[in-house]
This record gives C-alpha cells, structure tokens and sequence, in this order.
C-alpha cells in the first residue's frame, strides 16, 4: 500500500513541479536547468554513482506503474499509469534535448520508449522492480552524503530533479563518449560559480 502510495504521488508532484516551472520560464531552459543539476552533482564519484541508479529510478518506475489499471475501460492493457509517466519524459525530453541537439532530444525520448516497452514486453514483477528501485535511491543518498557531501537537488526543486536527472545522465554519458564537449564545459563553469554562490549564501546565513 506505500509503495502504491509513493508511485501514485510521483505523478502529480511532477505536474505542479511543471507548472510552476512554465510560470517562472524555466520548464524548457534546458541550459539552465543542466547547469542548476550540475552544481549539485561534480563529484566524479557521485556522478558514477548516479549513472546507472538515475536511469533504473525512471525504469523501475515505470515498471511498478505498469500493473496499474488501463486508464480507461476498453484501452489496451498497456495504456495504464506507466504510460502517463512514459509520455511525459518522452515529449518533454524530445523537445528540452532538441535544445542541444535534435538527435540528443530524439534520442534520449528513444530510451525512455525502450525502456516502456520493456516493461511491458518482459515484466519482472513488482518486487524486482521495487528492490531495484530502493537500491537505487539509497546509493544515491549515499553518494550525496558521502562523496559529494551536498544535499541532492530533488531537496530544491522536487519535480523538476526528477524530470531532469535522467537527462542530465543521459548528457554526461554523451560528453564521456566526445559529444558536446564545448557546452559541457560551458555548463560546468556556470554550475561551479551557482555552487560557489550557494557556499557564501550558507556562510552569511551561519
């Protein structure tokens, strides 16, 4: 019953977290919103981390959503709770990652279609796909608490590290690989200096 509770609330979190970003004008800032990710996440270590527990979060997600009811009576099976949270990182990510790139864009939308299907496709049960997901999410705390020695970002802004830290993995992996090297740097200048700036903002404040 929590752990339906949980999933059930990820959803509308998300949508106020959204709306409340498209009033302040940074919903598709993706320059913005990669850099603010960023300054949260610069040691190498977390980031390791967070590579693969990051993508396991949203698919895991998506696989405990996957045994909700169609949303509709005479939908097909897969039309369920896991679509609405498919179809959200899907258009979102296809137009926020077009912003780079249209193939980042396309392409990270790709993942996460894949990454429906499979669910669908080849279901693991619950249980799998619930112990994945808290593996998950402990090894990130610890990789904030530990290495990083910063709060994660989600403690910000909820919705919005939700919907971008699959993409900010996604970028990293693609820098790792020689791909947007030039805005990977300029990205992380701006992140290190919002850091910095929070740093004597705690400072005053003690």
């Amino acid at each position: 019953t929590g752990l339906k509770v949980y999933m059930y609330l990820v959803l509308p979190i998300m949508a106020i977290g959204m709306v409340q970003s498209f009033l302040r004008g940074e919903l598709f800032d993706f320059k913005g919103q990669i850099q603010f990710y960023m300054s949260y996440h610069m040691d190498p270590i977390n980031v390791m981390i967070h590579t693969p527990c990051i993508p396991s979060i949203l698919w895991t997600g998506m696989g405990l959503l996957s045994g909700t009811v169609p949303l509709a009576a005479g939908l097909p099976a897969f039309m369920d709770y896991s679509f609405i949270l498919a179809s959200v990182y899907t258009v979102y990510y296809a137009i926020m990652g077009s912003k780079l790139s249209t193939f980042f864009g396309l392409s990270a939308a790709f993942w996460v279609i894949l990454g429906f299907a499979s669910v669908h496709v080849y279901p693991l049960g619950w249980q799998i796909y619930a112990y994945i997901h808290a593996i998950a999410w402990v090894l990130q705390f610890y990789g904030h608490g530990v290495h990083e020695k910063q709060a994660p970002a989600l403690l910000q802004n909820l919705s919005q590290a939700f919907l971008m830290a699959p993409l900010f993995v996604y970028f990293e992996v693609m820098t790792f690989f020689g791909q947007y090297q030039s805005q990977h740097e300029d990205f992380m200048t701006s992140a290190k200096a919002a850091r910095a700036a929070r740093a004597r903002a705690r400072k005053k404040s003690d």
